[in-house]
């Protein structure tokens, strides 16, 4: 049995690193910093955004404007889509996500990033460097998540 996903509301960075080192850690997938935009509205981070913009916007600690998510070698995007993106999305641009092209779960495993297009979603990695940053001004919290997520789950 592989270790359960995780995917809290609010949490992104946590849940793909706890993803990437447990549930999916068989697939080698890689976990990305970036931007992720609703309808073309881009609700965290921002398109083009550098690491000066990502640290100006953001409080830091384990609080940034930016979104987590991981990839597979094809770039097949493995995340989750929360029902509260589909309010966002309304609320920012007059038009929900289009739910017909998402799973009913809102589970993405292995999601073709045109496809995830096609849902109004847009996943835009940041720079390696940004993401070094802002994935190392995190690892802090991130472990204490993982001390915590392998005591819940007997690992």
């Amino acid at each position: 049995m592989s270790a359960p996903l995780r995917y809290i509301p609010g949490y992104c960075f946590h849940n793909a690193y706890i993803n990437q080192n447990y549930h999916y850690k068989d697939r080698n997938l890689k976990l990305v910093i970036g931007s992720l935009s609703f309808n073309g509205w881009t609700e965290y981070g921002g398109i083009n955004w550098t690491l000066a913009d990502f640290v100006k916007n953001s409080p830091g600690g384990r609080s940034w404007d930016a979104h987590a998510w991981l990839e597979d070698d094809d770039g097949f995007i493995y995340d989750m889509v929360f029902d509260s993106y589909h309010w966002v999305a309304e609320r920012r641009t007059g038009a929900t996500l289009d739910k017909d092209e998402l799973p009913d779960n809102g589970l993405l495993v292995e999601a073709d990033p045109d496809w995830v297009e096609c849902a109004d979603l847009t996943y835009t990695p940041a720079d390696e460097e940004t993401q070094k940053h802002i994935l190392a001004a995190l690892m802090p919290h991130l472990l204490e998540t993982e001390r915590m997520y392998k005591a819940q789950n007997g690992l």
